[in-house]
């Protein structure tokens, strides 16, 4: 039985490509409750954008490849802006508890 779950697990729940092959999150987006505040937060090159709001995430990355990657947790705040007429995100923090995910998001920007 145990063999099962775990075929029917790796078929349906498990990533076959990518170096993360198994993980568990949540995230959510809010709408921010002081514009002020919110419009401060971003850096001045960005504009408001149309729609506010707010992505909170946290994830637990459980099985990572290649080596030396480690398993991890991670997680983020990030406020919708605008560029340049363009929609995006701005990270305003993103925390990880272990160095190499760390230097190779800091190496990607």
């Amino acid at each position: 039985m145990r063999q099962w779950i775990q075929r029917w697990r790796n078929a349906y729940f498990t990533p076959k490509r990518g170096m993360f092959r198994a993980y568990h999150g949540i995230q959510t987006y809010v709408a921010p409750a002081d514009l002020e505040l919110y419009r401060s937060l971003l850096p001045e090159v960005f504009s408001m954008p149309a729609r506010p709001v707010v992505l909170l995430f946290v994830v637990s990355y459980t099985k990572v490849v290649p080596w030396p990657m480690t398993p991890y947790l991670e997680a983020s705040v990030v406020l919708a802006s605008s560029y340049a007429g363009r929609e995006g995100w701005h990270v305003l923090t993103m925390p990880v508890t272990e160095q190499v995910p760390m230097a190779g998001g800091r190496a990607m920007g």
